[in-house]
């Protein structure tokens, strides 16, 4: 969740931010600052709920005896 009107990582942050993390899921809020969730939480927590009831591949990925579950703990 992206404030586009943030005053202090404005868009050009979300640039780079998405040169270092090409996959990640973005959302813009064009009327929203600094404080994003304060400002779109109508529609911000939605989001997160739908992520949260998603399978996580990393998690599957994770189960005991896995190369995934051994490197994490």
């Amino acid at each position: 969740a992206w404030g586009m009107r943030d005053w202090c990582f404005t868009p050009h942050f979300l640039e780079r931010f998405r040169e270092f993390f090409p996959e990640a899921e973005v959302h813009r809020f064009d009327d929203a600052g600094h404080y994003v969730i304060e400002d779109a939480h109508e529609r911000i927590i939605p989001l997160i709920a739908e992520l949260l009831d998603r399978p996580s591949a990393t998690m599957e990925n994770a189960k005991p005896g896995s190369a995934s579950a051994s490197a994490s703990t």
